[in-house]
């Protein structure tokens, strides 16, 4: 799906979070509920660990935050890689949520 809206070299380039999460987010078709994904990113529940659940609920929440509440558009989302950790530091700092 990310491949297709900005071609495979570009998405071959971006972190893991921003492709696969981007997807996820598309797929669920609903925003993200930010405060419990970020309570749930602070618990390190197991959803929010792709390699101990198998999910992508840790990056849907990433690329959620990037969408709804940071502003950025989607095609500000896969201009360029993005350091995952910033994000996640970004999110759990925001005390707006």
């Amino acid at each position: 799906m990310t491949a297709d809206r900005v071609g495979r070299w570009r998405t071959s380039r971006l972190a893991p979070f921003q492709s696969e999460g981007y997807a996820d987010y598309v797929a669920y078709a609903r925003a993200v509920d930010l405060p419990r994904g970020r309570a749930d990113l602070q618990a390190g529940t197991a959803e929010m660990d792709p390699g101990r659940s198998g999910l992508y609920d840790r990056y849907r929440l990433l690329v959620g935050y990037l969408l709804q509440r940071r502003g950025l558009s989607v095609d500000e989302l896969l201009a360029r890689r993005m350091d995952r950790g910033e994000v996640e530091r970004q999110l759990v700092g925001d005390v707006g949520l």
